[in-house]
């Protein structure tokens, strides 16, 4: 039996084999540990704009991830209190200000989530400002945010914590 000989053309093709296929198998191990944590989707609410509330949206909304059939520029949830357990809030207006003047805004669902799309903001420039707004009632936060679009990201669900800021609530009478 005649052992193969490697050749230079032979050892290239196998090596850009071996590049290709790695390549197209790769995906980023942080994120994908990241969306991993975030568990199961809950049986009980169908997957679309109600889902998930007070996870950080942008972490599967983006080109690369599960979810990049629709990417968001910005998501998020707004609660009707800063108690843990409370209800979305709905009807919650989200003003964003990007650092050059562009003004979007995003109304929250049932669930109190709202997102805008990547093709509605392609060009955010970073850093943003953010208001919440119901009726008379209106808070504007009171740091620009300047490189996350997953709100949730931050602002995890309950009071907040060494590890995260607490969850965005429309205060009443606040301003």
């Amino acid at each position: 039996m005649r052992a193969l000989r490697a050749t230079p053309s032979r050892y290239a093709a196998l090596v850009l084999a071996v590049f290709g296929a790695t390549v197209s198998s790769c995906s980023d191990p942080v994120p994908d540990a990241q969306i991993a944590a975030l568990g199961d989707e809950d049986p009980g609410v169908p997957v679309g704009p109600e889902h998930r509330p007070g996870q950080p949206c942008v972490l599967c909304h983006t080109a690369r991830g599960p979810a990049s059939n629709s990417p968001f520029a910005i998501g998020g949830t707004v609660y009707e209190t800063n108690a843990a357990g409370s209800p979305g809030a709905e009807n919650v207006r989200v003003v964003f200000v990007d650092s050059v003047g562009a003004e979007r805004v995003a109304t929250t669902n049932a669930a109190g989530n709202f997102y805008i799309t990547q093709a509605a903001w392609s060009d955010l420039a970073y850093p943003f400002k953010v208001a919440i707004k119901r009726g008379a009632d209106e808070q504007r936060m009171t740091t620009t945010v300047n490189r996350e679009g997953s709100c949730n990201y931050c602002h995890l669900p309950g009071n907040g914590t060494r590890d995260s800021i607490a969850q965005v609530y429309l205060k009443l009478g606040g301003t």
